[in-house]
């Protein structure tokens, strides 16, 4: 038979099963598998819902409280937004309103949490699913019901499309091409620059030197937590000998600052900000040094917190005695410290942008 002739019956087969498949119904098992597939897959954007769901409920609060207030301009902005999200846009990046622009940040930097997530899922519920359905391609493809098999294909080609949707480099979360950001960089790096920076309140111990230990990395960081060098002291088999902040910079995840003792201990254990939170409150027990102390995180917006998303840390160490101190940034960022350095943690405090 000539080539050309047998590629065209060839064709001609393929395109007559493709069309009997698509009137032939699968199997009950893929049947099966699909509805099952589809029970395990519609559950996974619910915190994706629920999360445009809650920031509609806070925008609209907000546009009852200016609305009070008879800003026109701004009640117009927040009901334009409102509209297009349950159109099906995204909130916008940038508002007019300080209050407003905090809750499209909260909004994205959640969102570019979550999708990773949540695509995670789809990813490893699709390779199943598809794997199933290739499986079922082949049973028939050599039991000789081609139409079945056919048919199938439709599925398998349907959720290897998705596969590749939930796999592409583009599938991440983005503004713009660019992810929201958590840190308002270019403020708190002109803050930082002109020393516009406020003192807390003092913790620590009274171990120290004659002179302060000025601690404001360059360039621009934030205070995400500690590395806390435990060891036994007096009658307690487990207290804080030494404090090493941890920083977070634009260009660093993380990096150390300068120690806050000159003493070593058995063992370190690391205190660190879950990622988009820094810290914002500590208090310790001292007797020369720190001998115990505990973390407040709390959600960075722009170049300030949030204390409406917070958590707090146990107490690291074991201390009853001496002196008890805390401190709070009273929701701005902490980006250095200050205070003496001695044997211990003597006493300290942190700068915080004005």
């Amino acid at each position: 038979m000539r080539p050309v002739l047998f590629r065209f019956l060839l064709a001609s087969f393929l395109g007559l099963a493709s069309t009997r498949a698509s009137e032939v119904p699968v199997p009950e098992s893929a049947q099966s598998l699909t509805q099952k597939y589809e029970a395990a897959m519609a559950p996974l954007d619910v915190p994706l819902h629920e999360l445009r769901d809650a920031y509609l409920t806070r925008v609209e609060e907000l546009k009852n409280e200016i609305q009070e207030q008879g800003d026109l301009e701004l009640v117009l902005t927040l009901t334009r937004e409102m509209e297009s999200i349950i159109k099906g846009a995204e909130p916008e990046k940038g508002s007019p309103l300080p209050e407003h622009e905090a809750l499209q940040r909260v909004y994205h930097n959640s969102k570019a949490e979550l999708v990773p997530v949540v695509l995670a899922q789809k990813q490893k519920l699709e390779k199943a699913y598809l794997d199933r359905i290739s499986m079922l391609v082949e049973t028939h493809t050599k039991s000789g019901d081609l139409e079945t098999a056919l048919a199938l294909r439709k599925l398998e080609e349907a959720s290897a499309a998705r596969l590749q949707k939930w796999t592409a480099p583009g599938a991440s979360y983005s503004v713009g091409r660019m992810l929201f950001t958590d840190v308002d960089w270019t403020t708190l790096t002109e803050k930082v620059k002109k020393d516009e920076l406020q003192k807390t309140s003092r913790v620590g111990g009274n171990a120290g030197r004659n002179e302060t230990t000025r601690d404001v990395p360059d360039p621009p960081a934030i205070l995400v937590g500690f590395d806390l060098h435990m060891a036994p002291f007096g009658g307690s088999p487990h207290t804080v000998r030494k404090m090493v902040p941890l920083f977070r910079s634009q260009a660093k995840p993380l990096f150390e600052g300068t120690s806050r003792a000159n003493a070593n201990g058995q063992s370190t254990e690391r205190v660190l900000a879950k990622k988009g939170y820094a810290l914002t409150e500590i208090t310790t027990h001292s007797g020369a040094g720190v001998r115990k102390v505990k973390f407040t995180f709390s959600r960075i917006t722009g170049v300030k917190t949030s204390s409406d998303d917070s958590y707090e840390t146990e107490f690291y160490g074991e201390w009853e005695d001496g002196r008890v101190a805390a401190l709070s940034t009273e929701g701005r960022l902490a980006v250095g410290l200050d205070g003496w350095v001695g044997l211990g943690t003597g006493e300290f405090w942190l700068l915080t942008i004005d």
